[in-house]
């Protein structure tokens, strides 16, 4: 691969999660709700030759495919909180990230940091995801995390009165594979 060329997120290929710690009061247990889509899009030109001159485009997210098992607290989830039908699409614009190596071996997981504005329910926030990255032949691979409380968006934290209680905090994780555009595209 010479010079630089843009992957494209395949969005079956990929997915973005939110897990959040929900505390049961009466059963005195807790559990880590899990909550997913695959529907997220972004482009990502990248030279191996240099790496630190990689160029990421704003990546989108579908808040209304969020799912997690049950469809009571998937309804509850998007119409409530997330505002899915009013804020149906994520944001998140990478402006800053490294460090990256002057030269990239094939096959080789760089770790480095991503950060920039995040936009959900027209609410924007700068975070920062710790990410690892890998090119192996014509496929990028690799995952995001980054923390974040639901405040920071507005959105109170789920609660049950006596039932049970969310955790403002929780964490997004990205698993993203993106292939090459064809030449043109």
């Amino acid at each position: 691969m010479k010079g630089p060329v843009k992957f494209r997120i395949i969005a079956n290929e990929s997915k973005v999660s939110y897990l959040v710690r929900e505390r049961w009061l009466k059963e005195e247990w807790e559990e880590t709700v899990i909550g997913s889509t695959s529907l997220i899009s972004g482009d990502i030109t990248l030279d191996p030759a240099l790496p630190a001159t990689a160029r990421v485009s704003p990546i989108f997210v579908n808040v209304v495919s969020f799912g997690t098992g049950d469809p009571d607290r998937d309804i509850l989830v998007r119409s409530k909180y997330l505002e899915s039908i009013l804020f149906p699409v994520a944001v998140f614009t990478p402006t800053q990230w490294g460090p990256l190596p002057r030269q990239y071996r094939m096959s080789q997981t760089l770790v480095f940091t991503m950060s920039g504005p995040l936009t959900l329910r027209n609410i924007t926030r700068t975070v920062m995801f710790e990410v690892r990255a890998r090119l192996s032949g014509n496929k990028l691979a690799g995952t995001a995390t980054a923390p974040l409380r639901m405040t920071d968006f507005d959105i109170k934290p789920p609660s049950k009165v006596g039932i049970s209680v969310v955790a403002d905090e929780l964490i997004v994780r990205v698993e993203f594979v993106a292939r090459p555009l064809a030449s043109g595209a």
